[in-house]
């Protein structure tokens, strides 16, 4: 049940005591089975964002002032401007730990602050000496130094800009042709972390704004990291990770009829799976992909290429056993995650140059998951869910328009049966919840 229904629930309750309608033997059962409902600390979270706001802008503004200047101070004074931010920080940060502090403005605000003047200390450091380097090294370097205080402050500012570092170190360094395996080790160093507020509170701010990174830093870092000797991969691989999402967002954070910014992992799986699928209707994706081409020049690392083997196998079980949980809890059937599985019997079928197939296959897919959204809709009279499913396949028919020669009169034709259909299922919704009140 959704929280804003439990609220509601807990404040009819008394009522329906005074009335006779339940008793209050019931009354605590009923509080018993849906528990307390965590109210969010919006003043926490505001002096926090605030507090972040303050220490960026008064770093910002030190590094300024110093630059302003840089050019005709010495070396010694320069060394010591340089480390001055980061003792600053430093001493914020003790003071902040020494006194025992619990509010999250000041551990996110210290912590943000001294991750930010650790990086600019780095640099300029370099700069003065010039001490040799790249842009790779220097966010690495930078995000090691930085990452105890996400565990020294329990702060979750450090771990997000912490998160995005990485990301932005596996692009450089893939960039410039190297291979970023260890990009998985130093994302596992965050997640004792992560593991920790979701456990806590998984609806905290603290705990969506974690989930909003993680779900967005790591779409991104797999097609960084994944080394692409075997071409195509990544089709199981993205469809699976979105699929995972989706399914965990459906099982553990039970956010059905959430708002967009509070289900994190519901939105960012369920629009990859579509993103993607609607990709997997043209024939360019499965075009030279599969054994027959694969990529043994001096440019593919084939050692880190076993990585990619081992991120599909062990999504596709993941994403296996979640949907066993899935249908286990008898929510609904799991039609959306059947992209994983699709996407690996096309993938067999386009490397036996059947690419033909892929696409027809993703196609219906599309159409099955559009009717069945619809259905969906109609049955449990929401809206949303039925123009939802109606957009799914008017964007199928609108693509297709332009692939296919078809004459005005059936496009016309087209238009008007999807227009009907939007007329008729909104009807039927409309005519479902007045019969119900």
């Amino acid at each position: 049940m959704r929280k804003d229904d439990i609220r509601w629930l807990y404040q009819e309750l008394p009522i329906w005591e005074e009335k006779g309608i339940i008793t209050k033997e019931q009354s605590e059962k009923i509080h018993s089975y849906y528990g307390e409902v965590e109210e969010r600390n919006w003043l926490q979270f505001a002096l926090a964002i605030f507090g972040t706001l303050g220490a960026i802008l008064i770093g910002a503004g030190i590094i300024l002032l110093i630059a302003k200047n840089w050019d005709e101070l010495s070396r010694p004074v320069r060394t010591l401007l340089s480390l001055m931010p980061t003792l600053i920080g430093q001493i914020i940060v003790g003071w902040v730990i020494y006194t025992g502090k619990e509010s999250a403005a000041w551990r996110e605000g210290s912590g943000i602050f001294l991750f930010l003047t650790v990086g600019s200390s780095i640099a300029l450091i370099g700069q003065t000496y010039h001490i040799p380097g790249n842009m790779g090294s220097f966010l690495l370097t930078w995000m090691l130094l930085g990452l105890p205080l996400v565990y020294t402050l329990s702060a979750s500012l450090p771990a997000i800009f912490y998160l995005i570092g990485i990301t932005a170190w596996a692009g450089y360094i893939q960039s410039e042709g190297g291979q970023v395996l260890l990009f998985w080790l130093l994302a596992a160093l965050v997640i004792p972390h992560v593991w920790k507020n979701l456990s806590s509170n998984i609806s905290s701010n603290r705990s969506i704004f974690l989930c909003w990174t993680i779900g967005l830093t790591f779409c991104f870092s797999l097609g960084i990291t994944l080394e692409k000797v075997l071409p195509g991969l990544w089709i199981i691989v993205y469809t699976s990770y979105f699929s995972i999402l989706y399914v965990v967002s459906k099982v553990f954070f039970d956010d059905d009829g959430e708002a967009f910014w509070d289900s994190p992992f519901k939105v960012i799986g369920i629009s990859g799976i579509f993103v993607i699928a609607f990709l997997l209707t043209y024939e360019w994706p499965w075009r030279h992909i599969g054994w027959q081409h694969y990529r043994d020049s001096i440019y593919y690392n084939q050692w880190a290429g076993i990585m990619d083997y081992l991120i599909t196998i062990l999504f596709l079980t993941a994403v296996t056993y979640l949907v066993f949980l899935y249908q286990k809890k008898e929510r609904s059937k799991p039609i959306y995650v059947m992209a994983p599985f699709l996407a690996l019997i096309c993938y067999l079928l386009s490397s036996l140059n059947l690419s033909g197939y892929s696409v027809f296959l993703f196609n219906l897919f599309i159409f099955v998951a559009g009717i069945y959204t619809i259905r969906t809709g109609i049955k449990e009279r929401h809206i949303g869910s039925t123009n939802g499913g109606m957009l799914l396949i008017t964007a199928l028919i609108v693509l297709r328009f332009f692939d296919m020669d078809l004459s005005f009169y059936i496009r016309g034709l087209a238009f008007i049966f999807i227009g009907i259909g939007f007329l008729v299922s909104n009807y039927l919704v409309t005519r479902n919840i007045r019969e119900e009140r």
